[in-house]
């Protein structure tokens, strides 16, 4: 296992020298932007700020992100942009968030591309290729490593070479490809002897000595260790420096020699907290620990416990991971598996939590994508009839010389021309309103939809522990089972509410049951009413029959009765009932409670995408499921509508088409 260490380790340190920036600017960024003579200058100061604060993803981190978007855009400086996307494609890239990390750097290699910017394009498709790679898509990660060596061959790049390369052979080290590992390395080897010794060419020979290490020849390695170790022994070269002194202490940690290790590590610590390179001494404090672990457990610990605060500070979720699964690990050494359990389930939060932001990610991506390409068809109809018009505009010009009458046709074109541009201007305002109100139900459904996702695999991780009692077991299923329960109603809001965008809404109205349908409900129910020791009242009486699509209406009616028990306290009533004479060839169906009703000022937005408070409970929702409801009313020639008052219960009618 040695070599993987080795391996692993050498993937956590890679991008830190990208992430840092020297003690000298004494990030003071507001006054560097004053001084900061034209564009170019206050880009960089941007691009330091980001590498700065992109390590505690702090209020600060936000503020430059969006400054310096902003100014970019403004100065219509758009390699500048690329620049940014590419720096905060880095940052992501390291606390874990990998699906944005890709979105953020495919973005910038566009602008490249546009700008016709090689070094950029070549240096964005290494780290592309290495972000591919490290999710598994070996032959995309292949396809845009060799493109950027190739890129960079023909730029006479040295130093371009050298990575491009060097991330190459890394990638091919993940699966212990050691034939193309050594090719690489080699052509990589060759660029950093034309070159000055830096940070990268540190790195290339720390990654032939995992090399060799994996190869089973570990006194080549060591030889390499030791010489990287003399030579990056400068004040330039302190991040390299401190890498060397961690690849020693893995050495000789795997070699027996904990004492040896230590004194490695120990240096490194001191010249890490000495210099603020707070992402190695995390790394650091894990290594140390991990040796502490079977002798001294109880040293360890503080060391775990402070590598834990400086990752939960950086905000690096991934590294968090790390040390979560280290410490449960050596909780359970230690027979305190209550302490173990409880750090799993943090784990496995953190884990479901980037899950569910990746997931969100490309659901937006999604559609933003169906709607640009939904936009540039209508823009396209539109462009395809201006020019249409243009030329018998234009042909009109011709004729209006010869003839007077012709002016009053260029004048009837003149006007059709301008109806136009009023119906592109009118469209264009609606695609931008539909824009905006996906905006907001994407970013409801992707934070409501982590709660109940999140927490399942947490769940069922606890269950499976030999340590937990039949008791614990049973309470777990329980919870599996609400869970799932909340889970499945969600999705089958969001499937109706995306088949009613995307594909439109289709109705087959038919004669129904109503009293049938609401038994059938209240039978669906019974569980989440006895849970909340509730009454329901069935007062629907079994001759009332409606005109309408089945699916929408049992979805009505299904919502309404949900929404009921969602908000009345526990012990408290429901009743449905249907008047079929109160509206003359109407049916109107009621659902009333006895919860919490509706503030005044709320009473008219409860059928809007973003109203959805918590219940009696605590159950949380959406609004997606009263905004389908009012949508599907229309649909089948009714209204829905809810008289309340705040403390003492609501109502809420369903008027439908009584059956003939």
């Amino acid at each position: 296992m040695i070599m993987k260490k080795y391996f692993a380790m050498l993937c956590c340190l890679m991008l830190l020298p990208l992430l840092s920036i020297s003690q000298e600017d004494k990030n003071n960024f507001p006054l560097q932007l004053q001084k900061a003579k034209d564009s170019k200058e206050k880009l960089e100061v941007y691009l330091n700020a980001l590498r700065h604060y992109g390590k505690t993803n702090s209020d600060s981190f936000q503020y430059y992100t969006n400054q310096s978007i902003e100014f970019c855009k403004q100065k219509k400086y758009k390699l500048g942009e690329g620049k940014i996307f590419a720096q905060l494609s880095l940052i992501d890239d390291s606390q874990g968030r990998s699906n944005l990390s890709i979105q953020r750097i495919k973005y910038a290699l566009d602008i490249y591309r546009q700008e016709n910017y090689a070094t950029g394009i070549a240096d964005v498709l290494s780290n592309l290729g290495s972000m591919e790679a490290s999710k598994g898509n070996y032959e995309v990660a292949v396809k845009y490593m060799l493109e950027s060596i190739r890129l960079q061959d023909s730029l006479k790049s040295d130093y371009g070479s050298l990575i491009a390369n060097m991330n190459m052979g890394s990638m091919y080290l993940m699966f212990d490809d050691f034939k193309n590992v050594e090719k690489y390395l080699r052509i990589a080897e060759k660029h950093s002897k034309k070159i000055n010794l830096n940070d990268k060419t540190v790195s290339l020979y720390n990654l032939i000595g995992v090399y060799y290490a994996m190869k089973g020849q570990k006194d080549s390695a060591l030889i390499i260790f030791l010489d990287n170790l003399e030579k990056s022994n400068k004040p330039k070269f302190m991040i390299s420096h401190v890498e060397c002194l961690s690849y020693l202490g893995y050495y000789y940690s795997e070699m027996g020699n904990a004492q040896k290790a230590i004194s490695y590590l120990e240096k490194g610590l001191e010249i890490a907290t000495k210099n603020q390179l707070i992402e190695l001494k995390s790394n650091l404090l894990l290594q140390t620990a991990m040796i502490y672990a079977d002798k001294n457990p109880e040293l360890a610990i503080p060391m775990l416990q402070q590598a834990m605060t400086i990752a939960s500070e950086m905000g690096n979720q991934s590294f968090m991971i790390t040390i979560y699964e280290a410490e449960a690990d050596l909780f359970k050494r230690m027979n305190k598996h209550k302490e173990a359990l409880e750090l799993i389930v943090k784990k496995q939060k953190i884990k479901d939590s980037l899950f569910s932001i990746n997931k969100a990610i490309e659901l937006a991506s999604i559609s933003a994508t169906y709607e640009l390409e939904k936009s540039n068809l209508k823009v396209q109809d539109l462009e395809r009839i201006s020019d249409r018009n243009a030329t018998q505009r234009n042909s009109l010009i011709v004729i209006v010389s010869v003839v007077m009458l012709s002016l009053f046709v260029t004048l009837y074109y003149f006007r059709k021309i301008n109806s136009l541009n009023q119906r592109l201007s009118k469209q264009q305002s609606e695609l931008q309103d539909l824009n905006n109100m996906k905006d907001k139900l994407f970013s409801i459904v992707g934070h409501d939809l982590r709660g109940p996702v999140a927490r399942l695999p947490v769940l069922l991780d606890v269950y499976e522990d030999p340590d937990t009692s039949e008791e614990e077991k049973k309470y777990l299923l329980d919870s599996l089972r609400e869970h799932n329960k909340s889970l499945m109603e969600m999705l089958d809001k969001l499937l109706f509410w995306g088949q009613s965008l995307v594909k439109g809404i289709r109705m087959q109205a038919q004669i129904l049951d109503v009293h049938e349908i609401v038994r059938q409900n209240i039978e669906l129910k019974k569980l989440a009413l006895q849970e909340k020791s509730l009454t329901i009242t069935d007062n629907v009486s079994p001759d009332i029959k409606v005109n309408a699509d089945i699916t929408h209406f049992d979805f009505i009616v299904r919502n309404l009765m949900s929404n009921a028990i969602k908000y009345t306290y526990g012990g408290g009533n429901i009743t449905v009932g249907a008047d079929a004479n109160k509206i003359p060839g109407f049916v109107l169906l009621y659902v009333t409670d006895t919860g919490t009703g509706i503030a005044a000022d709320l009473l008219s937005k409860v059928f809007a995408p973003e109203q959805s408070l918590p219940g009696t409970a605590d159950e949380k929702g959406t609004g997606i499921g009263l905004m389908l409801c009012k949508e599907f009313a229309y649909l089948n020639g009714g209204d829905i509508w809810a008289e309340s008052e705040e403390g003492k219960g609501a109502t809420f009618y369903l008027k439908v088409k009584k059956a003939v």
